[in-house]
């Protein structure tokens, strides 16, 4: 493995510890609001749809119950 794809690899879990820690303390948050939340937790740049697949695959994980609206 490279050190570029463990970098990447260290970011995505930094990414879904943020979401679900972010979302247990919040609990309902926008998607709008959670991409604000996250730009200001993460010392890394990162794209909103990084954001949206790592939110999904949490989910999908079991790791989150979300109340997350996609829609504004």
């Amino acid at each position: 493995m490279s050190t570029t794809e463990r970098v990447f690899q260290d970011r995505q879990y930094q990414v879904d510890a943020a979401i679900v820690r972010i979302m247990k303390m919040r609990k309902t948050l926008t998607h709008n609001q959670l991409i604000a939340e996250l730009y200001n937790q993460l010392k890394f740049p990162i794209q909103v749809r990084s954001i949206t697949i790592s939110v999904i695959r949490c989910n999908e994980r079991s790791t989150l119950v979300l109340s997350f609206c996609l829609h504004k």
